[in-house]
């Protein structure tokens, strides 16, 4: 399946989190669907949208690569914490953080997750979309 942008990407993510979440049975998937979602999000806010960074960046590889986060070992899932700290505040980056941590402890620690954790992710990425998808 070929996405058009990151917001239509950020939307399908976020079905698919709806969907795992009203199952009931897969809280780490809600977890990491949600992060995904978030983090194409936040790609479309500074982006597609231009909420920040005045059009300076064509996307995200444009930005990675400008700001040369692989010299200095930053993921490009950190960058994108960046992102939200620089252009969205310190609150949306906190939560895009809980998610990739967690999102993180999900799928390489083998953590598991209750159904509160997986509503707390809803939450943060609600208020993710929210944020992101203002306009100008």
């Amino acid at each position: 399946m070929n996405f058009k942008s990151s917001l239509d990407k950020a939307k399908h993510d976020l079905q698919a989190s709806q969907l795992l979440l009203k199952n009931g049975n897969f809280n780490d998937w809600v977890i990491i669907t949600a992060f995904y979602s978030a983090l194409h999000f936040i790609h479309h806010s500074a982006f597609e949208n231009q909420q920040c960074y005045d059009g300076n960046f064509k996307n995200f590889e444009d930005f990675y690569k400008k700001r040369e986060f692989k010299k200095f070992r930053i993921s490009k899932h950190r960058a994108v914490a960046i992102i939200a700290m620089e252009c969205l505040g310190l609150d949306i980056k906190a939560k895009y953080q809980w998610l990739l941590d967690s999102g993180y402890s999900s799928r390489y620690r083998n953590n598991k997750f209750n159904k509160s954790d997986a509503v707390m992710a809803h939450k943060y990425l609600n208020e993710i979309q929210e944020k992101c998808c203002k306009s100008k």
